[in-house]
């Protein structure tokens, strides 16, 4: 690299050489992204009999906790909470608070035609198969109970996951950027990372089940990327029109590229292994716009867009000095 280029021009050659190592994903082959965090299940149970909840049940309520960002995957039913015999949480009251509204849970159970009357599966199994009754006797009855999150109960214990956890902190710089670029970041995501363009918040895990601040730093500035897509910040497609499945895989790539340059500008060091999943990441996408190469280039150009967009937003308003130093070729290093 000359010596006489400027700072502006070897950035623009070094990010130009990244780019290029993104466009060589296309014959990647047997790569594996690994998620780098292990967060605790949100599949929903019932917080009294620990069964989780089955079938459309399941979906539905964890349709919910997502939809008002629950971060806890218990359920119960009204005489749970008020328990008027004092059998679920002894010496313990539990309250509803106020304005908390139930959903419904769907339960079929098994009903005797001939004896007129509900039975339990285990009855029904039993007189089928030891008493020799026959199916069409029996059909199916459907009961709707009312449950509610542990989270609209006052009183109740934290939920507390039986999970690793790392000495991981969040990136200050990085939630700086959120916060100059207005989009607001909870840790209420569970085991799930992901940006609400509805609500034009970010959901990340705990920052204590990522596996390192390293992989704490490339899934914010991840969905970061996505946020600036937003209709009111660069109005990418990927992000206004998530039913284009084709926009949505090029979107995923400029979120991916984007968290990869950002950590280069942000002086976050990345691993031979964070390094190796950013390009697993990406290769996992390519399959969907494979028969348009030329999507994986728009993709680099989008991501240098969004990234030129948001260090401008993270940078100081006074000029900085030009910094003469060398920076080291890719090529070097990969």
């Amino acid at each position: 690299m000359s010596s006489k280029m400027t700072s502006k021009e070897r950035k623009k050659l070094f990010e130009e050489q990244i780019a290029a190592k993104f466009l060589s994903v296309l014959t990647l082959k047997g790569a594996k992204w690994i998620k780098e965090w292990k967060g605790p299940s949100m599949a929903p149970f019932n917080g009294v009999s620990n069964k989780k909840y089955r079938g459309i049940n399941r979906f539905f309520l964890a349709l919910i906790a997502m939809s008002y960002h629950y971060d806890d995957p218990r359920w119960y039913t009204f005489n749970q909470i008020a328990d008027f015999k004092g059998t679920y949480h002894k010496g313990v009251k539990w309250h509803l608070k106020e304005g908390s509204k139930a959903v419904y849970v769907e339960y079929y159970y098994p009903y005797d035609s001939k004896e007129k009357k509900n039975l339990t599966w285990d009855e029904y199994h039993k007189l089928i198969h030891a008493d020799g009754r026959k199916p069409e006797d029996f059909y199916l009855k459907a009961r709707y109970s009312a449950v509610y999150n542990a989270c609209q109960i006052e009183g109740i214990e934290p939920f507390k996951a039986d999970l690793q956890t790392y000495d991981t902190k969040p990136n200050e710089t990085i939630l700086e950027l959120a916060n100059k670029m207005q989009v607001g970041i909870k840790f209420d995501g569970g085991d799930r990372a992901y940006y609400s363009a509805r609500e034009d918040t970010i959901h990340l895990p705990k920052a204590e089940y990522f596996y390192s601040s390293i992989a704490w730093a490339g899934t914010a500035l991840h969905e970061e990327v996505h946020a600036s897509g937003a209709a009111k910040r660069l109005n990418r497609t990927g992000i206004v029109n998530r039913c284009d499945n084709e926009a949505y895989a090029k979107e995923e790539l400029i979120a991916e590229i984007g968290s990869c340059l950002l950590c280069y500008h942000l002086g976050i060091e990345e691993s031979d292994e964070s390094i190796e999943n950013h390009q697993a990441y990406v290769a996992s996408w390519i399959k969907e716009i494979q028969e348009k190469p030329q999507a994986l280039t728009n993709a680099i150009k989008e991501a240098q867009a969004a990234v030129d967009y948001m260090t401008a937003i993270l940078a100081d308003s006074e000029s900085q000095p030009e910094d003469e130093s060398e920076v080291v070729m890719l090529e070097s290093v990969a």
